[in-house]
């Protein structure tokens, strides 16, 4: 019997481009099984117009081209459903209850599947037979996220549901005009650092008038912390919440990593005042050449794309390297990946059989389908700017789940943060010893209450 749980629904809507790719079609190495019309039904949160379909791409052509091959090569069906965010849990409870099949295989982001975790509702990829979640087609940041105790809960292999997390757009050619040092180069020559960030943020913060501060080096939406301050804290090896020596997850934002990072926000945030004010639009300002720097996520290409100021180039990076972390670290908290229920167990052996035939590459290697979408990424989405796709291809690689993410208490660790890293009313011991009770109080909550009713978990 499983006690119900109050969660945080999220809704996200990832912006896939038109893409033009070139290659060829070598087909499927996978052993083709009879399975006797099965129907293979998957689901997902978001609108499957987020992906590739036919008409829109050589690559969208060949996906939907795949998937009718695979119905024929295996004598199954393929049934897609789209779910409804709000009522998810009802649904996912109701099947459960009267013993029904949801769907073969779902999509969830990472708070949602961190309910299905805790509930004891998922099926671990690992022990199905046959089948194998750290195949190299499998996106390794989403399947690291999704590993509980040496079992793997969740795999990824559509490009554009990957990860990327919270990176730094930044205005190229107001840094070569203040004389700067390139963040690209920096990241190339190992230098992209908090010390360095913080240098040319004060060098560009400035006014041009001769009057009031009218340029800036960094701008972010103000949520909860969770664009901007809360990544840094993930970049200095920092996290919200970490287990204990006992294996058990505690409020983890007075450890060394967490407080020299939010010491460091402080500097520059209050001290070196390098943030624009908040009464302003932060990405419109990025958009204008007003700010050096605009923390955000893959979601704003298209507008920065659309709407940046002509006659200037922008490009991005990772957050910067913090002094307690020995390689970028980026975190995210959608990490939306594919999972089954546990109590799919009779189908499960098939349901995976045409989950692996569907994710196989399209172009006869993960390589070489990475580069058929990044190639149509490089001329749609970055309007070839060779750099800037690097440098989100390299966000990806360095991806990782914040832990916190969906529990209550977000807004609290976010008001908490700003009132030591905004303004001296709190130093950064004080604002996370006052609320860390309160916040162990919520992972208790999110992460350890006991099992006592049936199902999974609803509002």
């Amino acid at each position: 019997m499983k006690k119900k749980v109050a969660v945080v629904l999220l809704a996200a809507v990832v912006t896939v481009t038109g893409l033009s790719f070139s290659g060829c079609d070598k087909g499927s190495t996978k052993e083709k099984v009879d399975l006797s019309g099965y129907e293979f039904t998957w689901a997902t949160l978001w609108d499957w117009n987020n992906y590739p379909e036919a008409g829109e791409s050589d690559y969208g052509d060949k996906r939907t081209a795949w998937y009718e091959q695979v119905e024929k090569d295996y004598n199954c069906t393929i049934k897609k459903v789209e779910i409804n965010a709000e009522t998810f849990f009802d649904q996912v409870n109701k099947a459960i209850m009267a013993g029904q099949k949801f769907a073969d295989f779902i999509e969830v982001d990472y708070s949602r599947y961190q309910v299905l975790k805790k509930t004891g509702s998922l099926m671990a990829l690992n022990t199905i037979e046959g089948f194998d979640p750290a195949q190299e087609k499998f996106f390794a940041s989403h399947r690291n996220a999704y590993t509980y105790e040496g079992n793997a809960y969740g795999v990824q292999f559509e490009y554009p549901q990957q990860s990327s997390g919270s990176f730094l757009y930044y205005n190229k050619t107001m840094l070569e005009n203040e004389k700067c040092e390139d963040p690209y180069d920096l990241v190339k020559s190992n230098n992209w650092t908090f010390a360095k960030f913080q240098e040319i943020c004060k060098k560009v913060t400035k006014s041009l008038s001769g009057g009031a501060v009218d340029q800036w080096g960094l701008t972010t939406v103000d949520w909860h912390a969770n664009n901007f301050e809360k990544p840094m804290i993930f970049a200095n090896g920092g996290t919200m919440i970490a287990k204990n020596n006992e294996g058990k997850y505690q409020f983890s934002l007075l450890s060394k990593q967490a407080q020299n990072a939010l010491n460091y926000l402080y500097q520059l945030e209050t001290t070196d005042a390098v943030l624009m004010p908040s009464g302003k639009d932060p990405i419109a300002a990025f958009y204008s050449g007003e700010v050096a720097f605009y923390s955000g996520g893959a979601d704003n290409f298209q507008s920065i794309n659309k709407n940046f100021k002509e006659d200037q180039e922008w490009g991005i990076v990772p957050l910067p390297i913090g002094p307690d972390a020995d390689d970028f670290i980026v975190s995210d908290t959608q990490l939306r990946s594919w999972v089954m229920l546990d109590n799919n167990t009779q189908d499960a052996k098939n349901a995976a059989v045409v989950f692996d035939a569907l994710s196989e590459p399209l172009y006869g290697s993960v390589s070489e389908d990475a580069q058929a979408y990044y190639d149509g990424m490089l001329n749609n989405t970055f309007n070839g700017n060779e750099q800037a796709l690097e440098m989100y291809r390299l966000c990806a690689e360095k991806v990782v789940a914040d832990e916190s993410w969906g529990m209550s208490g977000g807004d609290v660790l976010g008001e908490s943060i700003y009132a030591c890293v905004r303004s001296s009313e709190f130093t950064p011991q004080s604002a996370m010893q006052t609320i860390e009770g309160v916040v162990n109080g919520y992972i208790e909550g999110f992460f350890y209450t006991s099992e006592t009713e049936e199902g999974v978990a609803s509002e």
